[in-house]
């Protein structure tokens, strides 16, 4: 009885000996799940945090980049403006000169008139109308500072675009690097080598977008804007008895000059015979033409325009024409045009010498005041990277509340589907976020 009463205490002490073995195995086991989740967890919460960083990151360049693009198109509309209202100052011009010549010639009619007996009275007022002529070839110098303010406004916006694409280059980095620290101070934009090569790639992208536009083919292209930009006065002038004074003013073809040329034309009852050219005059700014070209002054015979242009007044050279501009590089008319390549920005975080507690990955952060020891999670990096793209797009609000005195270069040439084509003459770029480039992600896995 005592033999079996022995080999049952014995059996009792080995089985206590097995469950503090399997006590401790069971919490060395969950040790180290607990570690391995929580080092998992704050990994990815890092991960998130550093994802939300780079996606504000991308969105504040890009706005910083569509801020710039707005800025082009507004200074870009001013400058069309500008060189409008120098068409308008020839404009003026060439109709006073038109109704000064009428007033000359009918003075000269009625000095001849006058010398017949009885009609002497006509000699004073023959008198007056030379006066008048007199008055009105004194407007022209009065008027030409106003070219010349004109001029030194579209030369300092012209001026403007260039300084103020430079700044932007650096306020978007600035931009990105203060909405980095703002999400989470321990990350910091991603400048190694696949993260500089994504960043030079996505500014020579924007860069290859838009940019400095100085060829005549988009000359041209402004002077279009320009043309179709006219107010009625300027465009075409008709007026007394239904139109027998006309007149227009064109900017020419090779865009550093503004002609206007008026008269006064008298139909003859004739079958196919011209009308009778009675005054005539004109204007021009710029650089000096030597004829005036096959443009159209609203409507007047060819005799009498050939007669203008011969009269004009030379406003002098101080105006310098158009000037380069910004604009899209690839102006087709399609809509795919209407968005720049994506902008790429990399966030780094360090994992292991961070003061954030929530990424690190060692004892420290545990605060047991031990150095790291064998029972550390090893990890492949020891930081976390994300990568998020943004681009720039245009895209035109809903016109059906617009005016329908718009432009016509711009309302029907470039309307589209999308509302309108994209250019840098209509401020409506905007930024969102976008997928990310294959090649700026193999640039950042090659390097990184």
């Amino acid at each position: 009885m005592n033999k079996l009463r022995l080999q049952w205490r014995c059996r009792i002490s080995r089985e206590k000996g097995q469950a503090t073995f399997l006590a401790l195995a069971s919490l060395i086991f969950l040790t180290v799940m607990t570690l391995a989740v929580f080092n998992t967890q704050q990994a990815s919460h890092a991960k998130q945090k550093t994802m939300n960083a780079a996606d504000g990151a991308a969105y504040a360049a890009a706005a910083t980049l569509a801020r710039d693009m707005n800025y082009m198109a507004y200074s870009n509309r001013a400058m069309v403006a500008n060189h409008v209202a120098v068409g308008q100052v020839v404009s003026l011009i060439s109709l006073t000169q038109s109704v000064g010549s009428l007033a000359s010639n009918s003075g000269t009619v009625l000095r001849v008139v006058g010398l017949i007996p009885g009609l002497q009275a006509l000699q004073t007022l023959a008198t007056a109308l030379k006066r008048v002529d007199g008055l009105i070839d004194k407007l022209p110098p009065l008027m030409k500072p106003f070219i010349v303010f004109e001029e030194s406004i579209i030369r300092v916006l012209a001026t403007s675009q260039t300084i103020v694409r430079g700044v932007t280059v650096l306020d978007a980095q600035a931009n990105l690097r203060d909405v980095v620290k703002a999400n989470d101070p321990r990350a910091s934009w991603d400048t190694s080598v696949g993260g500089a090569l994504a960043t030079a790639a996505s500014l020579d992208a924007f860069i290859g977008y838009s940019g400095l536009q100085s060829g005549s083919t988009s000359l041209n292209r402004f002077r279009e804007v320009v043309t179709d930009s006219r107010d009625p006065f300027t465009k075409e002038r008709k007026w007394l008895l239904g139109g027998l004074f006309k007149g227009g003013t064109n900017m020419r073809d090779n865009n550093k000059t503004w002609t206007g040329l008026d008269g006064l034309e008298v139909p003859i009852p004739i079958p196919f015979a011209r009308p009778l050219g009675v005054a005539w005059g004109g204007a021009e700014t710029g650089t000096r033409t030597s004829n005036r070209g096959s443009q159209t002054y609203g409507g007047l015979a060819r005799r009498t325009a050939d007669r203008a242009f011969g009269a004009r007044q030379n406003l002098g050279s101080t105006y310098s024409g158009l000037r380069p501009y910004f604009d899209l590089k690839n102006r087709a008319r399609n809509d795919d045009a209407g968005q720049s390549g994506a902008i790429v920005v990399a966030v780094r975080k360090p994992l292991n010498d961070s003061g954030d507690l929530k990424s690190q990955l060692s004892d420290r952060a545990l605060q047991t005041g031990q150095a790291d020891s064998s029972f550390r999670l090893p990890t492949v990096r020891d930081h976390v990277v994300s990568v998020a793209a943004s681009q720039v797009y245009f895209k035109r609000p809903n016109r059906r509340d617009e005016p329908v005195n718009d432009a016509t270069h711009l309302r029907s040439a470039y309307y589209s589907a999308n509302g309108e084509y994209a250019s840098l003459f209509s401020p409506y770029w905007q930024a969102r976020l976008t997928a990310l480039p294959p090649s700026a992600l193999l640039a950042l896995e090659a390097f990184d």
